[in-house]
Parts: structure tokens; C-alpha cells; sequence
């Protein structure tokens, strides 16, 4: 059985694809908790301060595919 050679750009887009494919996956899971928060019974004291963590979320994992990206570009 012979092993199928790629290039490295193939490579790249694979690794772009999966990171991107991660990424997606995971801001999704942040929207649906911050749409349970907006429909949830909770105060609006209790609601911003969710919402300020998972907008700090959000922005965590945006700084992480960043640094993704940056490693596979070198």
C-alpha cells in the first residue's frame, strides 16, 4: 500500500480547515449559552456579568486562533 504524498500548502489548508472547523465549534457553543442567558430568568446584575465572561470568552479563543494561524504560517 503506498502512502499518497501532499504538499505542504495541502498540509497547511488541512490544518487551516481543522482549526477553523475547532474554532466554529466552539464560538457556536458560546452563542448558544449566551442565547440560554438572554432567555434565562436570571437578573440583569447576574445576566452582564455571564455576558462579560463570555464575550471574555469569545475573545480568548479569537487570541488562540491567532496564535494558530501565526504558527502555521511559519
Amino acid at each position: 500500500m503506498s502512502e499518497k504524498e501532499i504538499t505542504f500548502a495541502e498540509f497547511a489548508k488541512q490544518q487551516d480547515s481543522q482549526i477553523n472547523a475547532e474554532f466554529t465549534e466552539t464560538f457556536d457553543k458560546i452563542i448558544q449559552e449566551f442565547k440560554g442567558l438572554i432567555n434565562s430568568n436570571s437578573n440583569v446584575n447576574e445576566q452582564l456579568v455571564l455576558a462579560c465572561s463570555l464575550l471574555n470568552s469569545s475573545i480568548q479563543l479569537n487570541k488562540a486562533l491567532l496564535e494558530k494561524l501565526k504558527e502555521n504560517e511559519k
